[in-house]
């Protein structure tokens, strides 16, 4: 490979040679154009091997060789003892950090869809804060100045690193893309109710759990379950959408955070164009999609209206995020009754309640002290990845980790049991196309099952990848249209459920009604090299080949309404502290009290009756 000045990864091969023992397994790992379980007992038939062995295509080793190259380096937190070389995070949510961080020989990686940082970022940045005092901007002093025109040149680098023209765009920094989401609603919210208009909100299926919130700031909303209802509320000029005399915002993410599938960025220009009946604006979730593929707002009559998205998923740090405006819809952000400090140019207190906000958008909506270390760390953080990943970064992140994804995918969809069964159940839309970087991303949400079928729950694969140093994480992903999709979950379902004792982050209660309540999810960051998909397939397979079902319980019924009074345990509750217990019976899953005096919950009992009966089932033989 020739040499270059413009970035690390493609240096002389030559130089390969002097990589570590660690690398030149990589490099051995890379080379395999297919993948075998080595780890299978001598037991085991040729037949049965030829049944559950995993085929991986063909993959172009530039990329992980380009990664590789630098990775070791620039990434030693990626280097514990017991990482059996994955570095692929696999995430699932809600379950404490705390949990891994602790592991011994091992150090924590990668986080969901987001890069680390790299060490020479790490090195950089501190010897800017060593080398330069920065201020308060909102001051006037030397340090203060200094860090005002910092925070200016990286909003400026931050615009530019998404094609996006400081003249067509506004970028306010937030805390993460959720607080992007929210301000966008609150602004939005707000606008109407200055103007006496009903605010109609429209989102997609495939959300995250921040993007259905705001429509508890609308005064109606809409949840289109699939792209066929947002193609026809398009192309049908916005019937099933606001109503003249409304104002209309429509929210979707650019990447599934579960499944990884890659929505039409299209629909923003075509609703500009063809939606009629009201002003829509729209809002793209671009935290996910960010990561791992290239942003383009060159063009403001197909882009969004608002961007939303958190720049350490990109570049690992800093931990700050961004909501990216188009100044031609800014004026619907104007109107915030919130001000705070530095958004305002003239506050009367006393003597009345006036005041009047700055009139730049982000000067009006970054309200207190900015978090100006973390922005001068964005500045740099830019700075590495270009010289790491070439001078378009993000194209050949976009195509190394779709590439790795797609290993991932064939790696996983050919794992079988030795009867034939497939050992992973992968959650997907029909007609996805892995590799394809305009319509996949690099993460991939599945189930493990056992030889008869019957799943394994998220937990137990959490644990099993802890014990050989792989951060795992299990749960509901925080995409609540996506479990009901895919995990056939229905309102009323999610309510008894509740009423059981199932809470989001519950890890206890990994089914409910033989209903899963969480999924598995691998997410690949740039840093990432086929060596790490090997070690992970190796690692399902040899945990899950043939594996045996585990005898589990059933839980109580789930009862309709009218059965209750036949399905009802007796329980003692104490009204007060000085007075007799009361004995009565309950209806499972009842919601409310019986007496106002009763320390009772419907949900808490429930749960007992669950807790009861694994129990007394714990204890059979």
């Amino acid at each position: 490979m020739p040499v270059t000045q413009h970035y690390e990864g493609q240096s002389r091969l030559e130089s390969l040679g002097r990589l570590s023992t660690k690398h030149d397994r990589h490099q051995r790992h890379d080379s395999l154009l297919s993948y075998r379980a080595n780890s299978r007992t001598t037991s085991r038939s040729s037949s049965t091997e030829s049944t559950h062995r995993c085929t991986v295509r063909t993959y172009d080793n530039r990329f992980s060789e380009r990664v590789a190259a630098f990775r070791d380096r620039e990434y030693p937190q990626l280097n514990g003892t017991n990482l059996a070389q994955l570095i692929i995070v696999i995430v699932l949510a809600h379950m404490s950090q705390a949990e891994f961080i602790s592991t011994p020989g091992a150090r924590w990686s990668v986080c969901i869809e987001e890069s680390l940082y790299a060490k020479s970022l790490v090195r950089v940045y501190a010897a800017d804060l060593i080398g330069n005092l920065y201020g308060n901007p909102h001051s006037e002093n030397t340090p203060a100045a200094a860090a005002g025109q910092r925070v200016e040149q990286v909003r400026e680098k931050a615009l530019r690193f998404f094609n996006a023209d400081p003249k067509e765009w506004d970028l306010i920094f937030t805390a993460n893309a959720t607080a992007s989401i929210k301000l966008v609603g609150e602004c939005m919210h707000d606008y109407a109710t200055s103007n006496n208009t009903p605010l109609w909100y429209g989102f997609h299926r495939d959300a995250h759990t921040s993007l259905v919130g705001v429509r508890e700031m609308a005064s109606n909303h809409r949840c289109f379950t699939s792209d066929a209802q947002v193609e026809d509320w398009i192309n049908g000029r916005g019937i099933g959408g606001a109503e003249p005399g409304q104002l209309g915002l429509f929210a979707f993410p650019g990447q599934s955070n579960m499944t990884g599938r890659r929505l039409p960025l299209a629909w923003c220009g075509r609703i500009r164009r063809n939606v009629y009946k009201a002003p829509v604006y729209t809002l793209l979730d671009a935290a996910a999609l960010a990561s791992t593929a290239e942003l383009d707002l060159s063009d403001p009559t197909t882009t969004p209206d608002f961007v939303a998205l958190s720049f350490y998923k990109i570049f690992g740090m800093p931990d700050i995020g961004a909501l990216i405006v188009h100044k031609a819809a800014k004026h619907v952000l104007m109107k915030r009754r919130f001000f705070g400090g530095g958004t305002v140019d003239v506050v009367v207190a006393v003597d009345g309640s006036w005041h009047t906000g700055k009139e730049t958008l982000h000067d009006r909506l970054e309200a207190g002290t900015l978090p100006f270390h973390e922005i001068i760390a964005l500045g740099h953080a830019i700075d590495v990845h270009d010289r790491l990943y070439g001078p378009d970064p993000m194209k050949f992140i976009s195509n190394h980790t779709s590439r790795l994804g797609k290993l991932v995918f064939d790696g996983l969809s050919t794992l079988r049991h030795s009867n034939g069964e497939p050992m992973v159940e992968i959650y997907n839309e029909s007609g996805t196309v892995y590799g394809d970087s305009s319509r996949q991303g690099a993460t991939i949400a599945f189930s493990v099952r056992d030889v008869s079928g019957q799943l394994v729950t998220h937990k137990d694969v959490e644990v099993a990848a802890n014990r050989e140093g792989i951060f795992v994480r299990s749960g509901s992903l925080c995409n609540p249209g996506g479990m009901a999709t895919y995990l056939k979950w229905q309102g009323d379902d999610l309510r008894r459920a509740h009423a059981a004792g199932y809470r989001c982050g519950n890890v206890e209660m990994q089914t409910v009604y033989g209903k899963a309540t969480g999924v598995v999810r691998v997410s690949i960051g740039p840093m990432n090299t086929a060596a790490d998909i090997h070690a992970f397939i190796d690692f399902i397979e040899r945990h899950y080949f043939d594996h045996q079902p585990i005898r589990q319980p059933s839980p109580p019924m789930l009862l309709k309404d009218n059965d209750r009074e036949a399905h009802s345990i007796r329980a003692v509750t104490h009204p007060t502290k000085d007075t007799r217990p009361i004995s009565s019976r309950r209806p499972i899953g009842a919601t409310k009290p019986i007496d106002d005096r009763q320390r009772w919950a419907g949900d808490w009992e429930m749960a007992l009756a669950i807790r009861t009966h694994l129990q007394a089932a714990a204890q059979k033989p």
